[in-house]
């Protein structure tokens, strides 16, 4: 069962070291949080179980008391995996509500040129979003087939992710997005997160999100993944 994090600091990556160890022959085994959890990029998982796994923690965000996001790799003798877990705590446990998992092989830091280009669709991203139309807001700057999860539900396509966001209609609704990390994962995939910001006076720490973006082939970046806290 998962190890108990009874400091103020939890020890996640003891949890995934013991989740990996355990993952190879039983699956989940109770590490996930039940009917509200989801694994992005499962079947990449499938494709290094059963081999020696070791996994090393790069960064721990707080979103409050009871919610974390971590930052790291599964590493194999010859693979390696970028994963990012989203963390709740349920009782005395830490439990997983989402596990984003991601080719690593090809992982570099972002470059000017890439940070300028996501700026601006992050800057799109909020401009449509105060604008108060969600349909308009996910067409516009979603792939047809993305993917949003939040507080323990999945939604896909436009129009399923567009009712998610329906206080979007609120008139008084405002949003901002302030990225903390890049990571390019491939050449047209990118790894986000940072902190989101409602209201107008961007009071408190702001709540942790997760954008998967990618880039079509017309060379416009598109969300395929959105997770919040």
């Amino acid at each position: 069962m998962p190890v108990l994090a009874v400091a103020q600091q939890p020890e996640f990556s003891e949890i995934q070291q013991q989740w990996l160890d355990e993952s190879r022959t039983l699956g989940k085994v109770g590490y996930y949080v039940t009917n509200g959890s989801f694994v992005y990029g499962a079947k990449l998982l499938g494709t290094i179980r059963g081999e020696s796994l070791i996994y090393h923690e790069s960064a721990v965000y707080k979103h409050d008391e009871t919610r974390f996001l971590t930052l790291g790799r599964i590493e194999t003798a010859d693979k390696q995996v970028y994963m990012a877990t989203g963390w709740m705590k349920v009782q005395e446990n830490w439990l997983k509500t989402i596990d984003i998992l991601l080719p690593a092989e090809q992982v570099t830091k972002s470059d000017t040129e890439l940070e300028t280009e996501l700026n601006n669709a992050r800057k799109r991203w909020v401009e449509l979003a105060n604008q108060h139309n969600p349909l308009a807001h996910v067409s516009a700057t979603y792939r047809e087939n993305a993917t949003y999860f939040g507080a323990g539900e999945l939604s896909e396509g436009h129009e399923e992710i567009a009712d998610r966001y329906f206080y979007m209609e609120n008139p008084d609704y405002q949003v901002d997005l302030v990225a903390t990390k890049l990571v390019q994962i491939e050449s047209d995939i990118v790894f986000e997160t940072g902190r989101y910001y409602t209201g107008s006076d961007r009071r408190g720490s702001g709540g942790i999100y997760v954008i998967i973006w990618e880039r079509t082939e017309s060379g416009n970046w598109l969300i395929a993944l959105d997770f919040n806290f």
